[in-house]
């Protein structure tokens, strides 16, 4: 539970945080009645299932049973440990935080793991070294000239944060160590490297600097490019080939496969356009935002994947992937197949013409001409691979039609099952629009598609945990009543023990309840959330708490003590036959057969007690 300080914080943190103001930062609100919605996060959601009350300060999806407050939310949504989101959202509050006590929230200064906090302090301040560089220092006038004539205006390098790291390998340590902020730091975040001769230098030493943020503008890692040799800059690394573009490496922040550039300048221009635009480059990503499309992100040097399309299905079910006109960016799409036959989304393709990337198009032939091509030209990633595996036109001969639509057939194939009704749906129109295509009829492809998925390699999924104990409905109900009830938890606990309770997260509600009541504070459900940590009981008491003020108790009183008169009866049902099978089968003396023959008797008395009927 902590300290009181440290309850006193969460309180206050709590207080200071409005938890409809945290869930829209990472995801658009709606109202609904009293309550908002939006898409879930952790669901295919295609009907926003995700509830955030603005009085009870609690988030709840009805579809996966995920709730809690905005702990439990920041913690969910950033994969962070509870004293992680602790320090974060105190921060947030400003609230100071000790680095001694209960909390266990240090900064992580000079620690060989540095918390996510710590490293994304020394990230921001490792941007605002670079881009104060890149605006202020003469040395920096060729990369200003060279964004320049990549039409970058003033306002997008600005919005954008870009940068400069001067050809010095040493510059960013010394700059480090000067604000006294520990270089082990800056290595943890994949800014600073160590050579093989132990020296300590910047990654990105002599490129331009793209800052790569989170959701929420937070400095995850960089991405720097090797300016073209007419400007006259090189990398000062004094060892191996330089490659033209470099991403930070993964670090407890950053994941390629997970990230994608320019969201947190995208996300609520995805919401209100609907789709999502999706580059290959930063400044692909970045001239679409200042020619208009603001809807844009880029990933990161490696493909669109499903990490990426859940990523964007918080803000819109419609992607748009923006394709370089080379035959590489033709022939890439055909790998999203799958991932659009598995994805639930509406995900499209549009190839740019005459070998171009995204910022040559704009900057020779302008916004309107993007527009007619996103608007005539985007085909749904099944259609684009089906141009690429067949062409125009399904093949004339026989062996060639056979080997297209087998290579087809195959793709669908080794798409996750498809079990929900929409998925069989839109299963049923693929199979159909091939059908139609190839002159073939739909049960034949049907017979087809099951064969191949009968004989294809089995997913083992992960291990069968061991069976979790079901908790009794009894339970529950207990549980339901004094969290409507507060007034009531003392009347039950001089009654029901915690000890009483089987299933071990409700136990620990109950104890929980115990504990608050012993020491003479409320059993609320701020309360309960408050002495927990563990996620998964936040969810738990979310549901419980919405469960027990849907149907309300008119005597709550006389509830209670019709509850403990079936929980007396019930123990006293379930121990009658251990104690009656002790006497018949084990030896006993007899002095211990006489008293479990009192025993048998009492709890027979007890039962007609309950009953109010003679027992057989």
């Amino acid at each position: 539970m902590g300290s009181p300080d440290y309850q006193h914080t969460k309180e206050r943190i709590k207080q200071t945080i409005d938890i409809v103001d945290l869930v829209g930062r990472y995801i658009p609100l709606r109202r609904q009645g009293r309550l908002l919605v939006g898409l879930c996060p952790w669901h295919d959601d295609r009907h926003p299932s995700l509830q955030v009350d603005p009085q009870r300060q609690t988030f709840r999806c009805w579809v996966c049973n995920i709730g809690g407050d905005i702990f439990t939310f920041l913690m969910r949504i950033e994969g962070l440990e509870f004293r992680e989101a602790f320090r974060t959202l105190a921060e947030m509050a400003g609230l100071p935080i000790h680095s001694s006590g209960d909390s266990g929230c240090r900064s992580g200064r000079g620690s060989p793991h540095p918390s996510k906090v710590a490293l994304q302090e020394v990230l921001r301040w490792a941007e605002e070294k670079y881009h104060e560089y890149l605006l202020e220092h003469a040395s920096a006038a060729p990369v200003r000239r060279y964004l320049e004539e990549r039409g970058l205006a003033a306002e997008s390098i600005e919005r954008f944060r870009l940068g400069f790291s001067p050809p010095t390998p040493d510059w960013l340590v010394r700059e480090a160590r000067r604000q006294q902020i520990d270089p082990a730091e800056l290595m943890a975040a994949g800014v600073v490297a160590r050579s093989a001769t132990g020296m300590l230098y910047d990654r990105f030493c002599g490129r331009l600097i793209f800052p790569i943020h989170d959701a929420q503008f937070r400095t995850v890692s960089f991405g720097g490019r090797i300016l073209p040799e007419q400007y006259g800059i090189r990398p000062g690394i004094p060892f191996g080939a330089q490659a033209k573009y470099l991403n930070g490496p993964e670090t407890p922040l950053f994941s390629k496969s997970r990230t994608l550039y320019g969201l947190a300048q995208a996300w609520q221009a995805i919401y209100r356009a609907g789709r999502a635009l999706v580059v290959e480059g930063y400044t692909d990503c970045i001239l679409a935002h200042q020619y208009g499309f603001a809807e844009t992100v880029a990933v990161l040097g490696t493909a669109f994947g499903e990490a990426h399309l859940r990523l964007l299905r918080r803000y819109t079910h419609s992607v748009v992937l923006l394709l370089d006109g080379d035959e590489a960016g033709r022939k890439r799409a055909a790998e999203l197949l799958e991932l659009f036959l598995a994805g639930d989304a509406d995900l499209r393709v549009a190839i740019l013409p005459e070998e171009k990337d995204p910022a040559e198009f704009l900057l020779t032939a302008g916004p309107e001409a993007l527009s007619a091509i996103l608007t005539t030209a985007a085909v749904d990633a099944f259609e684009h691979a089906r141009r690429v595996f067949v062409g125009e036109r399904p093949p004339a001969g026989l062996a060639a039609a056979d080997w297209a639509l087998e290579r087809l057939l195959r793709v669908v194939a080794a798409a996750p099952s498809w079990g929900r009704e929409e998925n069989r749906i839109r299963e049923g129109l693929l199979l159909r629009r091939l059908s139609f295509e190839f002159a073939v009829g739909e049960e034949v492809l049907r017979k087809r598609l099951a064969e191949l998925r009968r004989t294809r390699p089995s997913r083992k999924g992960p291990e069968m945990s061991p069976r979790e104990e079901i908790p009794e409905p009894w339970q529950r109900e207990l549980l339901e009543i004094l969290l409507a009830h507060p007034r009531l938890v003392g009347t039950a606990l001089a009654v029901i023990p915690p000890e009483s309770i089987a299933y071990p997260p409700y136990r620990r509600i109950y104890a929980a309840m115990k504990v608050l009541t012993d020491s003479g504070q409320s059993v609320t459900l701020d309360a309960l959330l408050n002495y927990f940590e563990d996620p998964h009981l936040h969810s738990l008491l979310v549901a419980l708490d919405e469960e027990a003020h849907r149907k309300p108790i008119e005597a709550p009183q006389e509830a209670l003590e019709a509850f403990v008169k079936t929980f007396m009866m019930r123990t006293v049902e379930q121990e009658l036959p251990r104690v009656t099978q002790r006497l018949a089968s084990e030896k006993l003396s007899e002095s211990e057969q006489l008293a479990l023959l009192e025993r048998i008797v009492s709890l027979r008395r007890s039962l007609d007690g309950f009953t109010g009927q003679p027992s057989d």
